[in-house]
């Protein structure tokens, strides 16, 4: 699936591309829900501090794909290759290639970005790793292109991109269901639609012994301090990041017509709902289901889905807004 943009012969830094796969297995989270019940800590719900996170079932998700044998890259490198295609650009054009994958390496332990590197033929291409964001790396790995594209002339284009496979248990009741897939992004210099406008991002360091990236080994994953301290604050640093964005480009949350968020739980989206005051419709809600949490795709899935459904009309504005067990939030604005 992907979108596309046509640029004419001036613009500002875009995106002109964008595209995701999904594992063709995929598993339901009642099976989920029935494999890893027996694990789930007997006394975890009288150790929450937030009564809502008690009552959230996620069976919204419906179900995950999930990967069964598929070559390391092979997911992300179609992706990329069906934008190159659409969008006529070839592989020695590309002067950035970002991997942002959360979880995945190629089969020799490092990022993924080279074994793409030469199967694209992107040899003039600077090569970067991104994944100090967890889930919000996508968002950091498009700042860094757009400071890349600002600073260096000399690249018209940049590949974002990620593959994902989940280690370990999927189900993570109250807060998401992890699914497997993949996902990049083109950046092109003179981009008509989908331009950046801005960008935000906050982290804090302070909470590095509650969850780090390896978050399928249950000795690094301090549940109770997640929900209990992560989550209250999560909605309030996602507003004042939304603010600071929409104060210096002078606008407000009413010139924002559609948002798009991390697939979690329907919760989690009436949650930023609740802590932007804006309606639940201005929301992109359609992603969670049969995709579940896949780390950075969410916001490239979420951004194919709404422009094929007609979301992302020519002049619109659209809020990009993650964050990640890195920890870190971030806030894109992008005119469609």
């Amino acid at each position: 699936m992907r979108i596309e943009f046509e640029p004419r012969m001036e613009g500002g830094i875009g995106i002109s591309g964008a595209a995701f796969r999904l594992p063709r297995n995929r598993v339901s989270v009642r099976e989920l829900r029935t494999d890893y019940e027996s694990a789930l800590q007997p006394g975890r719900a009288s150790d929450l501090l937030i009564p809502k996170l008690r009552q959230v079932s996620l069976d919204e998700v419906n179900h995950v794909h999930v990967f069964n044998g598929e070559p390391e890259g092979s997911l992300a490198l179609d992706a990329i290759r069906e934008i190159l295609e659409t969008r006529r650009v070839a592989g020695k054009e590309i002067g950035l290639l970002i991997d942002y994958s959360t979880v995945s390496r190629a089969a020799n332990g490092i990022s993924l970005c080279y074994k793409l590197q030469r199967d694209l033929g992107a040899d003039n291409a600077l090569t970067l790793a991104v994944n100090n964001g967890s889930c919000a790396s996508f968002q950091l790995a498009l700042q860094t292109a757009v400071a890349f594209l600002k600073s260096r002339d000399e690249i018209q284009y940049a590949i974002l991109f990620s593959e994902d496979r989940t280690r370990g248990k999927r189900f993570h009741p109250p807060m998401s269901v992890l699914g497997d897939g993949a996902s990049a992004l083109l950046l092109e210099r003179n981009a008509q639609r989908g331009l950046i406008l801005d960008q935000a991002s906050n982290s804090m360091g302070k909470f590095c012994d509650i969850l780090g990236v390896n978050h399928w080994n249950e000795t690094n994953f301090d549940l109770s301090a997640f929900e209990n301290r992560v989550v209250p604050l999560h909605y309030k640093i996602t507003r004042e990041l939304v603010l600071r964005v929409l104060e210096r480009q002078r606008l407000t949350l009413k010139d924002i017509d559609l948002v798009l968020y991390q697939n979690m739980s329907g919760n989690d989206f009436r949650g930023l709902a609740a802590a932007l005051a804006v309606d639940i419709d201005r929301i992109y809600l359609d992603g969670l289901e049969g995709h579940g949490h896949i780390f950075g795709s969410d916001l490239v899935i979420n951004l194919c889905l709404a422009r094929r459904a007609g979301k992302l009309n020519p002049g619109s504005r659209s809020l990009l807004i993650s964050s990640g067990a890195g920890f870190s939030w971030a806030v894109t604005l992008i005119q469609n």
